[in-house]
């Protein structure tokens, strides 16, 4: 899998994949988020979107369309920014837990097995190229 499929909402996309593309652009964004730098907060907003097209992608691999990412990254990211005030401290922890909800469940659910209506099993590359 090229690095380009990451921005685009179509397509699925593997467990493994998914864990680590996410990982790796959550500690990208835990570091903008402790530092004040403005460059290293707008490096932020724009890993946003591939951290949206990764979940859409891993949505479409159990068969799901894009809206309990979408919902669950608007989540994580409106309860992170609620964290920063702390008369609203509360409210951005609760909304955190959808959030991580809805990450784990894209996680550990299983794939659909052979060809759904998103593409061909990317554990299946074979049957890409025969279709």
């Amino acid at each position: 899998m090229d690095i380009s499929s990451y921005f685009a909402p179509h397509g699925r996309l593997r467990r493994t994949h998914y864990f680590a593309a996410g990982f790796i652009l959550n500690v990208l964004m835990s570091v903008a988020q402790v530092t004040e730098n403005l460059l290293i907060i707008l490096l932020s907003l724009a890993l946003l979107w591939p951290l949206a097209m990764i979940g859409i992608q891993r949505a479409h691999d159990i068969g799901h369309g894009m809206t309990a990412p979408v919902i669950g990254l608007a989540l994580a990211f409106i309860g992170g920014a609620l964290r920063e005030f702390e008369s609203t401290n509360a409210l951005g922890a609760l909304m955190l837990i959808p959030a991580l909800i809805i990450s784990l469940w894209l996680l550990f659910s299983k794939p659909d097995p052979g060809p759904n209506q998103y593409g061909p099993n990317p554990r299946e590359p074979e049957l890409a190229y025969n279709e």
